[in-house]
């Protein structure tokens, strides 16, 4: 019965969704798992945390030390029991557990399994390792308003503007060009500022590439928001349990200074044309584009270091 389950999962497609933190990856995430044929399960980190190390070593993953994992422990109590249970040996034994911890609780049937993680925006490769058909969406919005709401979090206070000034720049222009060249047609981008503005054409034309049809439903997200976030994420997380909000964009006027927004925007002015955001004309801080360009460098040797051989 198990075997037959793992190849029913198998032969369903999967959807990953990234986009750097506070890009609006958990309300679309949670429109699609709206949609009567997509499940997404909370992040859980698995492909982070398990299969990217597998592939770089091939060590085995010791079913045990899931079981210490707080984010394995967001699951169901059933479905953690299952993964303890057993070690992983092969990329197999992995997908197989990813199918396990994708699969919705009951026996609905679904055409696509999805996963959401923003650390996807550093592993395209090992997904497309992993999951060769899969299918990628990507979602951008005005950096302005992502480095300003990261800052606002709990999280993302303890990091300097600077910081997250270069992990959008990086990952950005990463993605975008790793993105068509790995995935091709599969690879999907939208923008959150036009998903706020229509969303039933933004989710139409991202369904039409899984070949699904829009669902009115899917504008009632905020009904089963809170089926994917955990209660550790619920402090920067509680605009999923809300109606869209169509001003949710520009605010980054009232906290982010015209010289951050320049720094910012320094080196993404193409992004900025083809996504029409409009620009701010004021001088880039010297040291303060110094100071991106050194963080830069940092995730560079992070990529450096997690490259597949």
């Amino acid at each position: 019965m198990e075997f037959l389950i793992f190849v029913a999962m198998a032969n369903q497609g999967v959807i990953f969704l990234t986009g750097v933190g506070r890009s609006g990856t958990t309300m679309l995430q949670s429109m699609l798992h709206s949609h009567s044929e997509i499940n997404f399960s909370v992040e859980t980190h698995f492909i982070k945390r398990y299969v990217v190390p597998f592939l770089l070593t091939k060590e085995i993953v010791k079913g045990g030390t899931l079981a210490s994992d707080k984010f394995i422990q967001r699951l169901s109590l059933k479905k953690q029991a299952e993964l303890c249970s057993k070690d992983f040996a092969s990329i197999e034994d992995l997908y197989q557990a990813f199918c396990e911890i994708m699969k919705p609780e009951n026996d609905s049937t679904i055409t696509f399994l999805g996963d959401k993680d923003t650390e996807y925006v550093r592993y395209f490769s090992h997904i497309k390792e992993f999951v060769p058909k899969a299918y990628m969406i990507h979602i951008v919005r005005d950096p302005r308003d992502v480095v300003a709401s990261r800052l606002k979090t709990e999280w993302g206070a303890k990091r300097s503007p600077e910081f997250h000034m270069a992990e959008y720049q990086y990952y950005l222009k990463k993605v975008r060009k790793e993105g068509p060249e790995l995935f091709g047609d599969r690879f999907y981008e939208l923008k959150y500022e036009d998903l706020l503005e229509n969303p039933k054409r933004e989710l139409t034309g991202l369904l039409s590439v899984l070949n699904l049809t829009y669902e009115p439903e899917m504008l009632n997200f905020y009904k089963k928001g809170n089926d994917l976030v955990s209660d550790d994420e619920r402090k920067w997380k509680d605009n999923v349990s809300k109606p869209l909000d169509k001003s949710n964009s520009g605010k980054w006027r009232s906290s982010l200074s015209i010289n951050d927004a320049a720094t910012l925007q320094h080196g993404l002015e193409d992004f900025f044309d083809e996504m029409d955001y409009d620009k701010v004309t004021a001088k880039v801080s010297l040291v303060q584009k110094m100071k991106v360009q050194a963080i830069k460098q940092l995730f560079v040797g992070k990529t450096f270091k997690e490259r597949l051989k």
